[in-house]
């Protein structure tokens, strides 16, 4: 029996960091398909509608990140979708965060004027964008 303990320490340690390992793979991987899927990426989300019209559906504004750089820098962007085709309005590079909660804060306001759309957060406006121009799109 004695000869036999170190063996079976041997495998039940062996099992542990094999389990241990497995699971830290898991995890990495889990990561790395959140960093790549879209939804993980939204800063802010916005449905509007034109001026002219009550339809609340017409407009979506979206607000995104790019993946981090190597730096951990993300570049935030928004645009907006308009109607049900796949046609949008390019808002263009609104600034740079560092983390998701960074994102949010500076660029999670959507607001819609009267007259106009703007994005926003902590530090103040970001873009905005005349609804005239969004009229045009229809």
């Amino acid at each position: 029996m004695k000869k036999l303990l170190p063996w079976i320490l041997g495998m039940i340690l062996g099992i542990i960091v094999t389990v241990a390992s497995l699971g830290i793979l898991a995890i990495n991987r889990l990561d790395e398909v959140r960093s790549e899927d879209p939804a993980y990426r939204l800063v802010a989300v916005s449905w509007g509608h034109p001026m002219k019209s009550s339809e609340n559906w017409l407009y979506q504004v979206q607000v995104v990140s790019s993946p981090p750089d190597a730096n951990g820098v993300m570049e935030i962007s928004g645009r907006v979708c308009i109607g049900r085709s796949n046609h949008y309005h390019t808002m263009g590079y609104l600034g740079n965060a560092t983390t998701m909660g960074e994102a949010m804060s500076k660029y999670g306001s959507i607001i819609w004027h009267e007259d106009r759309i703007t994005i926003g957060g902590v530090e103040g406006e970001k873009a905005s964008l005349l609804r005239s121009k969004l009229e045009k799109h229809r």
